[in-house]
């Protein structure tokens, strides 16, 4: 699935980056969000799993990071589309 939705991503960071005013600091609070989202995804599953939840219960907080990752991409390229071309 990462195949599918890691270019689109990257694009719209990418693309953003270049517009904001310090690029490294982007870069650097961009993967910040990224990491904090994952630990927390991870100590969620791990609260499931020591609560005797079944380990699908944990992959599937996966789905709310797709569903996301889907709504705020829709957005961007939504707006990238509107924007006459020079």
């Amino acid at each position: 699935m990462a195949c599918l939705y890691i270019p689109t991503l990257m694009t719209a960071v990418y693309n953003q980056a270049k517009r904001a005013p310090c690029t490294l600091r982007f870069h650097i609070a961009t993967e910040g969000g990224w990491d904090l989202g994952g630990a927390a995804g991870c100590l969620v599953a791990a609260a499931f799993a020591a609560a005797g939840l079944p380990l699908a219960m944990g992959i599937m907080l996966s789905l709310g990071g797709i569903a996301v990752s889907f709504v705020l991409l829709r957005g961007y390229y939504d707006l990238i589309l509107r924007q006459p071309v020079p």
